[in-house]
């Protein structure tokens, strides 16, 4: 997307999945964290351990596969606890840099 730039972060609702345009922005290097659908199918690869530092709230920080019309990508979950909706919040990302607290943030003021 030419008019995106590298490096942007574009966050949105679950309800927009479109996992062939998550890859193309992967190797656009722009940025996206969204929710991930509670029917999605995932491969887990690689859990994160979580540090001391890390916010009680992050339950697990992993490297997922997804698989769907022949193309495979490896995407970022995050599991949060909101125990003001006791709930659990999964987020999907392509970036393995920020702290989990810190996309569970992003996303949080996506408004």
């Amino acid at each position: 997307m030419w008019w995106i730039k590298k490096g942007t972060f574009i966050v949105f609702d679950k309800g927009y999945n479109d996992y062939k345009q998550y890859l193309q922005w992967s190797l656009d290097d722009i940025y996206f964290v969204t929710r991930q659908k509670n029917n999605s199918k995932y491969k887990s690869l690689e859990e994160f351990e979580l540090d001391e530092k890390t916010d009680n709230a992050i339950l697990k920080d992993e490297i997922i596969e997804i698989s769907k019309d022949k193309k495979t990508i490896k995407l970022r979950r995050i599991a949060y606890w909101y125990e003001t909706h006791d709930k659990v919040y999964e987020f999907i990302t392509n970036n393995y840099e920020i702290a989990p607290e810190k996309m569970v943030e992003i996303y949080k003021n996506r408004w």
